[in-house]
């Protein structure tokens, strides 16, 4: 009697989709962490590829609750599979003491923010803080959720960054707390003592009294992406415990400017 899979692993369901492609950035969360591999087809014009890192965990951090219970359930698959739910009622009314905590396997340049259709509408400057080893620092962000020019969170859009140098893996409470991430301003003890390169997130004002974020990965901290050729497939195959998204622009030296492409993704989940 056999037991798992056997390989090549069978394919349960093809998901497709495409990406319009110009000479800037633009990504793409994989659906749902059985997504094994893709075929990703750019038919007129070459093009420069990354593969992002995957969302470890995503905590948010409710400073009105009691000590020792201020960490919600993660949020992670809601906010990181975009067959999910997103954020729910977690950024309702999001005061200035609450926290959200992402932790990622590797150091990052960014994040994309797909938000529903219940956008900010209160005045608010989004902070980004990374962990150094000693204590959590800005990390200068650039907003491209802002509105009006000071209220995050009221579109879709990229958060970037400097990827730093200077940014350490650690523990986020748990059995690791004594030695992990400290000086964020809390008691708690409870967080899941995940391991990993840990962002802070917080606002400069309350938010909205509606405010609900559907997806959420990573961008890359280079630009030094792979050359890729137009009128290829490309199959690609990937580890979703560490690869969470995509991210492509043309190639600005093979065409001219203004020009424009659809790439064509065809998302292969298989048996886990």
């Amino acid at each position: 009697m056999s037991s798992g899979a056997g390989y090549p692993a069978g394919v349960v369901n093809l998901y497709g989709e495409t990406l319009e492609l110009s000479t800037t950035l633009a990504s793409l969360g994989m659906p749902g962490i059985e997504t094994k591999q893709a075929i990703i087809y750019n038919p007129n014009y070459d093009f420069r590829l990354h593969i992002n890192p995957a969302i470890t965990q995503v905590l948010f951090y409710d400073a009105s609750n009691d000590a020792g219970s201020r960490f919600e359930s993660p949020i992670t698959p809601a906010l990181t599979n975009r067959a999910a739910t997103g954020s729910g009622a977690s950024f309702d009314a999001m005061t200035t003491s609450d926290r959200l905590y992402v932790c990622l396997p590797d150091i990052i340049g960014g994040l994309h923010i797909d938000m529903t259709t219940s956008l900010n509408t209160n005045a608010s400057a989004i902070t980004v803080n990374y962990w150094t080893g000693a204590a959590f620092t800005s990390i200068t962000p650039t907003d491209g959720t802002i509105i009006g020019g000071a209220t995050s969170l009221a579109q879709d859009g990229d958060i970037t960054w400097t990827a730093p140098t200077d940014w350490v893996a650690s523990h986020l409470g748990g059995e690791n707390y004594d030695y992990g991430v400290k000086g964020m301003s809390i008691t708690d003890k409870d967080a899941p003592g995940t391991y990993g390169f840990w962002l802070q997130i917080y606002f400069s004002a309350a938010l909205a009294a509606d405010v609900e974020i559907a997806n959420i990965w990573t961008l890359n901290k280079n630009t030094n992406r792979g050359y890729f050729h137009g009128g290829q497939e490309y199959p690609i195959s990937f580890d979703a415990r560490k690869v969470g998204a995509i991210e492509a622009l043309l190639d600005a030296d093979k065409i001219e400017a203004g020009e424009k492409d659809t790439m064509e993704i065809t998302w292969i989940r298989t048996v886990i």
